[in-house]
């Protein structure tokens, strides 16, 4: 999802490699860093005892996403530029609409607040072009 591909062809594919990346997600979309490797690998760990917690990882990819202050602050818009701020995405708050990479839109969210996780339908705009629709 952060990438736009699958790091795999299929289930034998994640066995065969040991659920080790084939080409980090960083080398895939620059906005990303060797940091979100680390945290998306260690994610995919084999061993149970070894995966990371849930609260580890929220804390982790809280950590990855928060701005970093610049040393030297922004010059000001002029009146005739628009500029929005760019936020770091609610993964657990994702509307409609929302584009997460340039392949994949969010479509909606399955399920309903208070659950135990977030799933959400996201829709595959390169394949729906191709479909003509």
């Amino acid at each position: 999802m952060f990438t736009g591909e699958r790091p795999f062809k299929d289930q034998s594919d994640i066995f065969d490699q040991g659920a080790v990346f084939p080409q980090r997600p960083s080398g895939i979309r620059s906005e990303l860093t060797p940091a979100h490797d680390a945290w998306l690998q260690r994610l995919c760990t084999f061993d149970p005892d070894k995966r990371p917690t849930t609260m580890w990882a929220l804390e982790k990819l809280a950590a990855i996403t928060a701005p970093v202050a610049d040393s030297k602050p922004d010059p000001e818009p002029s009146a005739s530029e628009s500029v929005q701020p760019l936020r770091p995405l609610d993964y657990s708050k994702l509307e409609p609409g929302t584009q997460l990479t340039s392949k994949y839109v969010v479509e909606k969210r399955l399920g309903r607040p208070g659950s135990f996780g977030v799933v959400y339908k996201v829709i595959d705009t390169h394949s729906a072009m191709y479909r003509g629709q």
